[in-house]
């Protein structure tokens, strides 16, 4: 039992904001998930645009039968 709850130890914090040690480690961070996304999504999108043409022509071509 003492393995399985490595980690999980509850450390009030005094306050009106009372929340263990695990719950505060992991939350927030928002922004930097939101400027990850940002960062893989531009160079997808910009390839997309320059490439639109050969892209839908691809897409058209595979779509008759």
């Amino acid at each position: 039992m003492e393995t399985e709850m490595k980690g999980y130890y509850v450390m009030l914090i005094g306050g009106e904001n009372i929340q263990n040690v695990g719950v505060d480690d992991y939350s927030g961070g928002y922004q930097i998930g939101s400027a990850s996304y940002l960062l893989v999504l531009l160079p997808v999108l910009i390839v997309y645009i320059f490439c639109q043409k050969w892209i839908m022509n691809g897409v058209v071509a595979g779509a008759v039968k």
